[in-house]
């Protein structure tokens, strides 16, 4: 599989999910636009670990968003 660049842009609609098979090590993390089709899908490194890793910065990455709009006065959970 080779590597893409996509960009989606984001809408209230949006439903997010993921999938690990059970004899595999890779995750799959997808949006899904409001119509339920795949705007997005991402496939993780091969690997446990590195799979497991690769979500971690990931989420890092969503957290550091998150954290940024809550200072500019985004409502907290």
């Amino acid at each position: 599989m080779s590597n893409t660049n996509a960009n989606h842009h984001g809408q209230a609609s949006d439903t997010f999910e993921s999938y690990i098979p059970e004899d595999a090590t890779y995750a799959v993390v997808k949006i899904n636009n409001g119509d339920g089709s795949s705007a997005i899908t991402l496939f993780t490194p091969s690997g446990l670990n590195c799979a497991a890793d690769y979500l971690r910065e990931f989420r890092g990455a969503i957290e550091s968003a998150i954290d940024a709009l809550v200072d500019l006065g985004a409502v907290e959970e």
